[in-house]
């Protein structure tokens, strides 16, 4: 028997979403929880191989306080001096539902800088 202990590659990747406030809150504040809601589901480490699930994403949004509503979230790939160079197609790696972002077995996913790879907007 042999064992072979390969090192995973990292896909630094970025979430963009757009929420809907409910009209009695400030937008401000339902964006700064909502944008707090997903650096809280990231803080755990994804495993080697393991899928981003872009539906959970819209269901952390739509829990988040003053959320009425979440219209569209975007997985992408984070390049740049601080980031991973490893390549990834993102969208060559989408289910065909679009729920889901498929890795590989050597594959790992980082969401590296929550400050800087967590964006929002407010409709």
């Amino acid at each position: 028997d042999t064992l072979d202990i390969l090192d995973a590659h990292i896909v630094n990747f970025g979430v963009e979403f757009q929420i809907i406030a409910e009209q009695s809150r400030n937008r401000f504040d339902v964006l700064q929880n909502a944008i707090a809601a997903i650096e809280k589901e990231f803080l755990m480490k994804f495993d080697i191989g393991e899928s981003i699930r872009i539906s959970r994403v819209y269901n952390i949004l739509n829990e988040a306080d003053g959320v009425e509503d979440t219209t569209d979230v975007r997985i992408i790939r984070r390049v740049g001096t601080n980031y991973s160079t490893t390549r990834f197609d993102f969208d060559a790696n989408l289910n065909a539902d679009g729920r889901m972002i498929s890795g590989y077995d050597n594959v790992i996913f980082e969401l590296k800088l929550p400050n800087d790879d967590i964006k929002g907007s407010v409709l």
